[in-house]
């Protein structure tokens, strides 16, 4: 038999075993309260640890002017990303976690959803632009130093946030739809 006449079989078999179309969902009653409190905890102490890491590193850029140079203007923007990141999201999942259910409605989970994709985007091009910054520091010396100003770095940065902003507020827009199905479902929202 050959593959293309067993594939209506197989599409049968799919949707009978509830895997065709149909998103997987799993009900609040099967997952014990003791995952979403683990999880829950798990995520704020995490988060906390980002918090207050990004936190040193933005003093020790500000106390110490020697450190504000071009290239680590790169870390402090990766630790400001972060930290809102940790900020914005670990408190809110915990909570969340507690009740079990999502509480902060429809317009809550778009900017918990918002703020996500935000920084989590720009902390990857942030990323992104130190290994670019990098790369051309090791294979091309003398020439990064002629590129490498203050200003550019803050023209790359601006466009970091302008890159992720746009990625960030597309579902904002109705280009996608967010949902609370998510595998904790009722107890997070995420985007589809």
């Amino acid at each position: 038999m050959n593959e293309v006449s067993r594939l209506p079989d197989m599409f049968v078999l799919a949707q009978d075993l509830n895997m065709g179309t149909q998103p997987h969902s799993v009900t609040k009653s099967e997952i014990p309260d003791h995952v979403l409190y683990t999880v829950g905890t798990c995520v704020l102490v995490i988060g906390s640890i980002g918090i207050i890491g990004n936190l040193l590193v933005l003093y020790a850029f500000y106390s110490n002017k020697k450190l504000r140079t071009p290239q680590n203007f790169f870390i402090m923007n990766l630790a400001v990303s972060d930290f809102l990141m940790s900020a914005s999201q670990a408190p809110i999942c915990f909570i969340n976690s507690l009740h079990r259910e999502w509480i902060l409605g429809d317009i809550g989970c778009d900017l918990y959803a918002f703020c996500g994709a935000l920084f989590g985007i720009t902390s990857m091009m942030t990323l992104l632009a130190i290994s670019v910054d990098r790369y051309l520091v090791i294979t091309k010396p003398l020439r990064s130093i002629q590129w490498t100003s203050k200003k550019r770095t803050m023209q790359i940065i601006a466009a970091v946030w302008l890159y992720s902003l746009g990625w960030s507020v597309a579902p904002l827009l109705g280009w996608s739809m967010l949902s609370d199905h998510s595998f904790f479902q009722h107890s997070q929202c995420s985007l589809l």
